[in-house]
C-alpha cells in the first residue's frame, strides 16, 4: 500500500474547499492561518498537484482539487462515522474492575454508590478473582491487588498501606484473657485466611506474642475469616484500614494494641496503554476515597 496522506490534513483541505477560505477552515480546526496553510501546502507537495487556487478573498478549487474532494469525501464521512460508533460503544461498555471478595464486601461496596451517584452512566462490572491483571485491555479497565509496588505490563497507584493486627469480640478476648500484656496465644481457636497465611508468622514475631498449642480454623478467604471473629469462634489476623466499621462500632476490638505495618498494600493497577473515560473516572474517586491524590 502506497503512503497515504495524514487524515487531520485531509480533513483540513476539504473543510478550507468547503468554506473557500483557509483562515475560516483554520479557526474552525483550532489552528492558525499560518499553520493550516503550511499544512494544506505540505499536502499539495506530497501529492505533487494544486488542489486549491490561492486568491484575495479567499480559495477555489483547481479542477484536479474538485475531483480529489469528491473521491475523499465520502471516506472522510465513513472515518468519522466509524469512529463515532467505536466511541459510542466504549461510552456504553461497563467499567470492568478485579478486585478482590474480602476487599469488595468490606470497603468498596459500601462506597461506590457515591461513585454511581456522581457517574451515573457508568457501569461497573466487578470480577471477584484473584489472578493477576493482564497485560492488555481486552479483560480488564482496572484491578485493585495485594502486595508491592508496580507489576510487569502495568501502571500502578498506591490506595492504602498494609496494617495488621489481631481482632476478636470483646466477649472472646475476655473469657480467654487476651489483651496487651498477654505474651502467649495458646490453647484457644485461632482463624487463618488462605490467601493470608503469613499474617499470624509475621504479626507475632513482630510483637513477641508466642502461638502455643492454638487450634486453627482455616477459611478459603479474609471476609469469612472475620465473619467467623465477629460470630465468637475465635480471633483473627485483621487488615485494620478494612474492619473500620467493624472495630468502630465494637463488634470487633483489637486486644493487643500492637499493629503491624508491612511494605504491602492495596494497589489500583491497570495495563499499559490508551485510558477508557470510565476507568479514569473511578481511578481518581478511589484514589479520593483512600485519601490519596490523584495522579495523572
Amino acid at each position: 500500500m502506497s503512503h497515504l496522506p495524514s487524515l487531520p490534513a485531509l480533513e483540513l483541505f476539504a473543510r478550507a474547499a468547503r468554506l473557500e477560505s483557509v483562515s475560516r477552515a483554520a479557526e474552525k480546526s483550532g489552528l492558525t492561518q499560518s499553520a493550516a496553510s503550511r499544512r494544506i501546502a505540505a499536502l499539495e507537495a506530497e501529492l505533487g498537484v494544486v488542489l486549491l487556487d490561492r486568491r484575495r478573498h479567499g480559495v477555489v478549487l483547481t479542477q484536479e482539487g474538485r475531483s480529489f474532494l469528491a473521491q475523499i469525501e465520502p471516506a472522510i464521512a465513513a472515518i468519522g462515522g466509524a469512529v463515532s460508533t467505536l466511541r459510542a460503544a466504549q461510552a456504553q461498555a461497563p467499567l470492568r474492575l478485579r478486585v478482590y471478595s474480602t476487599f469488595a464486601a468490606l470497603w468498596l461496596l459500601p462506597r461506590l454508590p457515591d461513585f454511581q451517584r456522581r457517574h451515573p452512566k457508568v457501569r461497573v462490572m466487578i470480577d471477584a478473582t484473584v489472578t493477576a491483571i493482564p497485560p492488555d485491555r481486552g479483560e480488564v479497565d482496572l484491578a485493585i491487588q495485594f502486595g508491592p509496588a508496580g507489576g510487569p505490563g502495568t501502571r500502578s497507584w498506591l490506595l492504602m498501606e498494609d496494617e495488621i493486627e489481631p481482632v476478636c469480640t470483646p466477649d472472646f478476648a475476655a473469657r480467654h484473657g487476651v489483651g496487651p500484656d498477654c505474651r502467649m496465644l495458646s490453647g484457644i481457636p485461632v482463624l487463618e485466611s488462605h490467601y493470608r497465611s503469613a499474617d499470624w508468622r509475621d504479626w507475632s514475631a513482630a510483637a513477641d506474642v508466642a502461638l502455643s498449642n492454638v487450634e486453627a480454623m482455616y477459611f478459603p478467604n479474609s471476609l469469612l475469616a472475620y465473619q467467623a471473629a465477629i460470630a465468637g469462634l475465635g480471633i483473627a489476623v485483621g487488615q485494620t484500614v478494612l474492619l473500620g466499621a467493624e472495630l468502630g462500632d465494637g463488634r470487633l476490638i483489637a486486644p493487643f494494641r500492637r499493629p503491624l505495618r508491612r511494605p504491602l498494600g492495596y494497589h489500583l493497577r491497570a495495563p499499559k496503554g490508551p485510558e477508557r473515560a470510565q476507568a479514569r473516572a473511578f481511578r481518581r474517586w478511589i484514589m479520593q476515597c483512600a485519601g490519596r491524590e490523584p495522579v495523572d
